[in-house]
């Protein structure tokens, strides 16, 4: 987890062979405050290193980027702001050139980035690295940047250079690297570098749900299809006659078949149209709703290509599975089938079979997206039912930056800064009736993470290198009341108090997944234990989920606050008060402490935990949307084949009646073969379901995709829905009049 530093971005700058540019920059925003408005604005600056817009190819909206002179030190600090932001600070065209207050400095705005880009996301303003108080991380020539890996690069690909060179390459410089800060890679643990297609940064943990949604859509557009061929070849047997009659009085096959084209194509439009409409609904829907907002940075919207897109598809699939029936329909000889029409017969065994085929085919792809559905529904119903290891209700959390004050950044003044300004506001907090507890901590579990938040290598003092562990480690500060406001249980030994402070010796909190793995069986032997490079353990407490509810228990390292005190806090408060009430008593304690302080991302931390199922709370929603289309395509797709064999069978079963035949029978008899179609189609999509199951594990959580009650719901649903869509064409067989059928035939 750990980045890079800014002399070994500077290292692949000067690869030529490889790189048309290569830029640096932070592994997360720097938290600024806006100054100068009616209240302190929280902003997300990213300071980088090296043509960072170069690398995109893209233009600004307004006004230009930074160049080289502008990153000379001693020049004007300038920003450059997200489209976003320029329009929240009121969309001013005016705006280059004017001068605003970060970071309690002056910085010039120079340009406004195209509306959409956001790259990472959430930054809302770009500065050079010397403009920014992260300047030293990014800095190449800096004497500590050997320990600090804070640093992210991106570039941009010389034509022809293959993944599997860079790979190679990118690992030989990796190689050069440790030989020259061996201690560094040691500390870190293994190491590799990785180098990832832009497209999958942005999509992210999302590309593996995209992808199966496209399937999803592919499983329903060949539905349709289904649907489309089906219908189109009762529609050319139902007029067989009409054709025959036309072809006999000289009409050639081609006119024939292209009228049939023009009026499937007259279809297509009109359910185009209506299928764009609907399409705009469900974004709509699907937009608003709060997981597609956490997990897809840019609006839902349809555009030129998308719909392009559909319309080819809609014209393609209209020509193929609408004309092939009528052409088949056009080359039967003209006496044949007037022979056939006389007789009343129904249609050859051919045509039968690929209209039952058409129903299984649509049975199974509907039952595909419905186990898929269903399986992500149960994976998430598993996710939710997950201990993190503490309690999340009732609790509210905010993040804080108390701006750096130039001449005070450091050293014993900054650290009493920092502690007098986050203890005077836990105690202002806690004396609110309503208010069970609060405290603070430097990167708080699914939530900001801080400066602390980084994965380091920890090892025991006194043991031998062949007795060494070495686990990574997630290491954070903490107020002496964060355990108890939190719920996470002290199993052995002390919790902090504010005795331990910098003129006391350094002490630090270990978690049970940590002191399993450096003292298994005897946990407890671990107090009184020394952590190389953080300090003496004197307690143990319960392991918690940090990011992810879904993956492992991380092992962590707790450092008092007092001894590692920093600008940069989350403040968790245990309330039965309500968001807003907090974000306003919050607000109003942080304005008599320090105005120049902004207080942001005020949540509940059941939202936050929520936050990170926002793909699977996506792909839930979306898959219910097409697995409820893909039902309902199927159930008329049954009704509609169904219907259609009652109609070629009114002489054979007016016969079944008239000689004695129950109607329950005659009933039956329908319902049972749609049934069956149903039955098939159920095992073929649940074999299919099985084979591909492997391309489905984004979505599960707790068990296989073999999992029997969702198999046994589906198939419920499914065959339930077969059952409904066969009883109507069958209760009207069975209440037909076998004398008046007769007669008309």
């Amino acid at each position: 987890s750990a980045g890079l530093r800014a002399s070994e971005v500077s290292d692949l700058m000067d690869r030529r062979d490889l790189f048309q540019a290569v830029a640096g920059y932070v592994y997360r925003p720097n938290n600024a405050n806006l100054s100068g408005a009616r209240e302190t604005q929280h902003v997300a600056l990213l300071p980088t290193l090296g043509p960072f817009f170069d690398v995109f190819g893209i233009r600004p909206h307004l006004g230009r980027f930074y160049n080289s002179l502008d990153e000379a030190e001693g020049n004007t600090r300038v920003v450059v702001l997200s489209y976003g932001f320029w329009q929240a600070l009121g969309g001013d065209p005016e705006i280059v050139g004017e001068v605003i207050q970060l970071e309690n400095e002056s910085y010039e705005v120079i340009g406004v980035l195209p509306r959409g880009f956001e790259y990472p996301r959430g930054v809302q303003a770009w500065t050079p690295h010397r403009a920014s108080r992260a300047q030293f991380i990014l800095d190449p020539e800096w004497e500590g940047g050997e320990c600090c890996r804070l640093v992210r690069a991106i570039a941009r690909l010389q034509p022809g250079v293959s993944p599997a060179r860079l790979r190679t390459e990118l690992t030989s410089a990796m190689a050069v690297w440790a030989q020259q800060f061996p201690d560094l890679y040691t500390l870190l643990g293994p190491v590799e570098i990785r180098a990832t297609p832009l497209v999958n940064s942005f999509a992210g943990q999302l590309r593996p749900i995209l992808l199966l949604l496209m399937g999803a859509a592919g499983f329903v557009l060949l539905i349709a299809c289904a649907n489309i061929a089906s219908l189109q070849l009762v529609r050319a047997m139902g007029r067989s006659k009409e054709i025959a009659v036309r072809v006999a009085l000289g009409a050639k096959r081609g006119a024939v078949v292209r009228y049939a084209a023009t009026e499937g194509l007259l279809v297509a439009a009109a359910g185009g149209i209506l299928g764009v409409f609907l399409g705009w609904l469900v974004i709509l829907l699907i937009g608003r709703s709060s997981a597609a907002q956490i997990a897809i940075s840019s609006p839902l919207q349809l555009d030129i290509v998308v719909l392009l897109f559909s319309t080819i598809i809609t014209v393609v699939a209209t020509l193929i599975f609408g004309t092939v029936p009528a052409l088949r329909a056009a080359h039967v000889q003209p006496g044949d089938a007037l022979k056939a029409v006389t007789r009343g017969s129904s249609a050859g065994p051919g045509s039968n079979r690929f209209l039952q085929g058409a129903v299984v085919v649509q049975v199974a792809l509907a039952f595909i997206l419905l186990l898929g559905t269903g399986l992500a529904l149960r994976s998430l119903a598993r996710l939710l039912t997950i201990d993190p290891g503490f309690r999340s209700d009732e609790i509210i959390t905010m993040n804080l930056f108390l701006p750096v004050i130039p001449g005070v950044s450091g050293g014993e003044t900054g650290s009493a800064r920092s502690i007098a300004f986050y203890e005077g506001l836990l105690e202002r907090l806690t004396a609110v009736p309503g208010v069970d507890a609060a405290a603070t901590v430097a990167g708080g579990p699914f939530g900001f993470q801080g400066d602390l938040g980084q994965r380091y290598v920890v090892r025991v003092v006194g043991r031998s290198e062949s007795e060494q562990v070495s686990p990574i480690v997630y290491t954070t500060a903490v107020s002496p009341n964060y355990f108890p406001t939190m719920g996470i249980p002290l199993i052995a030994g002390r919790p902090f108090t504010p005795a331990d402070d910098a003129q006391s010796p350094r002490v630090v909190i270990i978690n049970e997944r940590l002191a399993q793995e450096l003292f298994p069986g005897e946990e407890e032997e671990g107090i009184g234990q020394e952590l190389q490079g953080y300090g003496t353990i004197v307690g143990i407490v319960g392991s918690v989920k940090m990011t992810d509810l879904a993956g492992p228990v991380e092992s962590a390292v707790y450092a008092p606050f007092r001894q590692a005190p920093i600008y940069e806090e989350t403040v968790v408060v245990r309330t039965s008060l309500p968001t807003n009430t907090i974000a306003a008593l919050a607000r109003s304690a942080v304005e008599e402490l320090d105005p120049t302080t902004a207080v942001f991302d005020i949540a509940p931390l059941n939202a936050l935990i929520n936050r990170t199922l926002a793909p699977q709370y996506l792909a839930l929603v979306v898959l219910g949307w097409v697995g409820a289309l893909a039902l309902l395509l199927a159930a008329v797709g049954i009704y509609g084949v169904v219907n259609y064999s009652v109609s070629k069978r009114v002489r054979e079963i007016a016969i079944r009646l008239a000689l004695g035949a129950p109607p329950r029978s005659i009933t039956g008899s329908v319902v049972l073969r749609g049934f069956t179609l149903a039955c098939i189609g159920l095992l073929a999509g649940g074999l299919v379901f099985v084979a591909i199951g492997r391309l489905l594990s984004a979505l599960v959580f707790g068990s296989g995709i073999l999992d029997p009650l969702n198999f046994l719901i589906g198939a419920g649903i499914l065959a339930a829905i077969a059952v409904t869509a066969s009883l109507a064409p069958a209760l009207s067989a069975g209440r037909a009049d076998p004398i008046l059928t007769l007669r008309e035939e």
